[in-house]
């Protein structure tokens, strides 16, 4: 069992969540995901790991609560424990310099692209994101992902932030 250090809802239906994993903090890559049952008569879920602090030994994940894992999950507070939390796993991004990368994220997938920014950018690369969603309040880790990235550029579906619709991923893919 692992304690929930922090835990807020960020957007409609979509959680942000730190926990304590000291041995996890201290092996997992940027790409990597664990799998967690938050109680005893919940299914197993994967789910990518969006930060991590080694030292504090801490590892941060963002969900969509979609089902009745992820409900059950939502429902946990700080202080409450999760049942079963094994990672790190999976294969991690390759992280090299390839002059300029492009990460591209929508709704709660956003979260996994911060890691890889950290990781690409510290490799020399020239970082672009893209974020989208329907409408700018789904929209989530700006700040964070506009410190490391070169350039981040937003689309939504009602034209609330960036460009309207999907057509700011096209734009972006023709700027490399």
């Amino acid at each position: 069992m692992i304690k929930i250090i922090e835990k807020e809802q960020i957007a409609p239906n979509i959680h942000h969540c730190v926990v304590e994993a000291p041995e996890i903090a201290k092996k997992v890559l940027p790409g990597q995901f664990v799998i967690l049952i938050p109680d005893e008569f919940c299914e197993r879920i994967p789910i990518t790991v969006a930060d991590w602090d080694a030292n504090a030994g801490t590892v941060t994940f963002v969900f969509l609560e979609v089902g009745t894992t992820t409900r059950r999950l939502a429902e946990l507070k700080t202080g409450d424990m999760i049942y079963s939390f094994t990672g790190p796993l999976g294969k991690p991004f390759e992280i090299s310099n390839y002059g300029t990368v492009v990460l591209v994220g929508g709704c709660y997938g956003i979260g996994s692209i911060y890691p890889a920014a950290i990781a690409l950018k510290k490799a020399g690369n020239k970082v672009i994101i893209y974020t989208e969603a329907r409408s700018k309040f789904l929209l989530y880790l700006n700040d964070k992902l506009e410190q490391v990235a070169d350039e981040v550029r937003y689309s939504t579906v009602d034209g609330s932030l960036g460009s309207k619709g999907m057509t700011g991923l096209k734009k972006t893919l023709n700027l490399i």
